[in-house]
C-alpha cells in the first residue's frame, strides 16, 4: 500500500489554494489602485488579519467537531459566496467611498482567508488521521508545501495576464472553489472506525504515543513554534501589506506586477521544498536544516530591506526569504503532525496559525500611522525577530527530540 497521497487529492487541494492565491494578490491591488493610499492600505490589511486570527481558532475546533468533509463543504460555501460580494462591488462600483471600499474588500477578504487557512490544515489532518500517510509523513509534508508554492507560481501567472479582465479572475476562482466542493461532496469519503472493534497495531502505537506527550510538553511545543513563526511572518506583512506601493509608486511600474513578487517566490520556494524532501530523505539531522534555514532567512530578509525599493531586488530577496523559509515550515508541520493529538489537530494547528500570523495585523497598522512616508523604521525588526525564531525554533526541535528518544525506547521495549 502506497504512504504518499495519490494525485485524486493534490490536484483538488492545488485548485483550490490557486484560488485562494489570486484573491490574496487581487485584494491588496484593487484597494490600492482605489484608493492610493498606502495608510488604507495598510489598515485594509489589518483589518482582514485581524478576522482571521479571531475566527480561525473557531472553524478549527469545527473541523475537529465536524468531520473534514462537513467543514470542507462548509468552507469552500463561504469562500463562494464572499468572493461574489467581491467581485459585485468592484465590477458594479457601486461603492463610491475609498474607506468603505477598503472596509468591506478586509473584511470579505477576512472571511475567505479564515477558510483558506482551514484549507492546508484539513489537508494536515487527514494525513494525521490516516495510518497509511502517517508512514511517510516527510514526503506528505513536503507534497503540502509543493502543492503551495506551485499555486504561488500559477496564481500569480494568472493575475499578471488578466488583470485587465476582472471577471476572468473572479470565474477563475470560483471555478477553482467549485472543484474543491465536488471533490468533499462527491469524492472524499470518510473514513470509518474498524467494525470489527479491534484495535491495530497503529492505533495501541499512538495510544503509547500520546502518553508521551503530555499537557505540558504540548503546550511547551506550541508556544515555541507559534512564536517562532509568529516573528518570521514579520517580512511576510511587510511585502504583502506595502509592495503594491512600492511598485506603483516608488518604481512607477504596472501594480499587477505586484503578482510577479508571489511567482518569484513560488518558484524558489518549490526548488526548497523538493530540496527539503531530499535532505530529509537523507536523515540529515533536522536541526542541522532548521538552523541553515532561519540564517538564510536573516541574511536575505536585511538585503531585502535594505534594498527594498528597488524592484529587481525586492523580487530576487524576497523569493530567497521565502524560499529559506520552507524547510522550517515542512518540518513544523512533520513535528505538529507526529506530536498533536488527533481529536484536537485542527483545533490546535488553528491555534498555532492564529498566534503565529498575529504579526501581520500589526505590520498593518504600523503602515497605517506610518501616513504614506517610509515603512521601513521597523526594518531593523528582521534582525530582532530572526533571533526570536532562532532561539524558539531550538526550543521546539529539543522537545520534538525528547519526545522521539522516548517513542524509540518504546518501540524497543515492545519489540
Amino acid at each position: 500500500m502506497k504512504s504518499s497521497m495519490p494525485p485524486v487529492f493534490f490536484y483538488p487541494l492545488l485548485i483550490s489554494l490557486l484560488g485562494d492565491l489570486v484573491v490574496s494578490l487581487l485584494a491588496p491591488i484593487l484597494v490600492y489602485q482605489y484608493t492610493q493610499s498606502l495608510s488604507l492600505s495598510g489598515l485594509a490589511y489589518a483589518i482582514e488579519w485581524l478576522i482571521r486570527i479571531v475566527m480561525v481558532p473557531l472553524f478549527g475546533k469545527l473541523v475537529d467537531d465536524s468531520g473534514i468533509k462537513k467543514s470542507s463543504i462548509l468552507f469552500d460555501c463561504l469562500k463562494l459566496v464572499a468572493c461574489l460580494f467581491i467581485a459585485l462591488i468592484t465590477v458594479s462600483g457601486v461603492i463610491q467611498s475609498e474607506v468603505y471600499f477598503a472596509l468591506l474588500l478586509a473584511v470579505l477578504g477576512g472571511f475567505i482567508s479564515v477558510a483558506n487557512a482551514q484549507l492546508i490544515i484539513i489537508y494536515e489532518k487527514y494525513i494525521s488521521e490516516n495510518h497509511v500517510y502517517r508512514l511517510n509523513i516527510e514526503r506528505n509534508s513536503v507534497f503540502i508545501t509543493i502543492a503551495d508554492q506551485l499555486a504561488m507560481i500559477l496564481g500569480a501567472l494568472i493575475v499578471i495576464a488578466s488583470y485587465k479582465m476582472l471577471a476572468v479572475l473572479f470565474v477563475t476562482v470560483i471555478l477553482s472553489y467549485s472543484v474543491n466542493l465536488y471533490f468533499f461532496l462527491f469524492i472524499y469519503k470518510e473514513e470509518t472506525p474498524d467494525a470489527s472493534g479491534q484495535v491495530s497495531d497503529f492505533e495501541d502505537n499512538q495510544k503509547h504515543t500520546s502518553v508521551q506527550v503530555g499537557q505540558l510538553f504540548l503546550m511547551l511545543f506550541i508556544a515555541s513554534i507559534s512564536v517562532s513563526a509568529f516573528f518570521s511572518n514579520i517580512i511576510d506583512g511587510l511585502v504583502e501589506a506595502s509592495g503594491s506601493y512600492v511598485i506603483q509608486s516608488e518604481n512607477d511600474m504596472p501594480i499587477e506586477l505586484y503578482a510577479l513578487i508571489s511567482a518569484s517566490a513560488g518558484v524558489i520556494g518549490f526548488i526548497t521544498s523538493s530540496l527539503t524532501q531530499r535532505l530529509l530523505s537523507m536523515n540529515v539531522r533536522v536541526r542541522n536544516i532548521y538552523c541553515f534555514s532561519v540564517i538564510l532567512e536573516l541574511i536575505f530578509g536585511l538585503l531585502l530591506f535594505h534594498y527594498y525599493y528597488a524592484f529587481p531586488a525586492l523580487l530576487i530577496f524576497y523569493a530567497f526569504c521565502i524560499g529559506s523559509k520552507i524547510p522550517r515550515i515542512v518540518i513544523m508541520r512533520k513535528m505538529r503532525i507526529e506530536l498533536i493529538p488527533q481529536a484536537h489537530f485542527a483545533k490546535l494547528s488553528s491555534l498555532i496559525v492564529s498566534i503565529s500570523q498575529s504579526a501581520l495585523p500589526v505590520i498593518g497598522v504600523l503602515i497605517f500611522y506610518s501616513k504614506n512616508n517610509t515603512v521601513f523604521d521597523i526594518r531593523y525588526l528582521v534582525l530582532f525577530s530572526s533571533l526570536i525564531v532562532f532561539l524558539f525554533s531550538l526550543k521546539a526541535i529539543n522537545l520534538y527530540e525528547k519526545h522521539r528518544q522516548k517513542v524509540s525506547v518504546l518501540e524497543m521495549k515492545k519489540a
